[in-house]
């Protein structure tokens, strides 16, 4: 909150319901076990080929009713969260890049020295 100028962090959960971007972890049996997995149709014309899933939580604790995802090939296109609310938000990826390595100072966020980390 830049406002009180504070930060907080916590430990990254492994509960694949709650991260949603564990979703592209690539480990199908794990999917399977917290979501419904839905093959909706795929929509195809003479120069392209879109696949679209839709993902059922099992627990009711989920903080998403719905999960769309669409796919080109192994390539994501979007994915579209349907909150308990209905309230419904659409990533759309641009300029994908599949496996490229990634630096760990990628993933760094240094705090600016006026801020307090609260701890959760």
């Amino acid at each position: 909150d830049s406002d009180l100028q504070q930060a907080s962090r916590q430990p990254l959960t492994e509960d694949i319901t709650a991260t949603p971007a564990l979703l592209f972890s690539g480990d199908g049996k794990r999917l399977a076990q917290h979501y419904q997995v839905i093959e909706n149709q795929v929509i195809e014309n003479e120069q392209d080929s879109v696949q679209q899933f839709t993902l059922l939580p099992y627990e009711d604790t989920a903080v998403f009713q719905s999960i769309r995802l669409s796919f080109r090939g192994e390539q994501p296109l979007t994915m579209a969260f349907t909150d308990h609310f209905d309230q419904q938000t659409t990533i759309t990826f641009h300029q994908v890049q599949l496996n490229k390595p990634l630096a760990v100072t990628t993933f760094q966020w240094h705090k600016p020295a006026d801020f307090d980390w609260l701890d959760e």
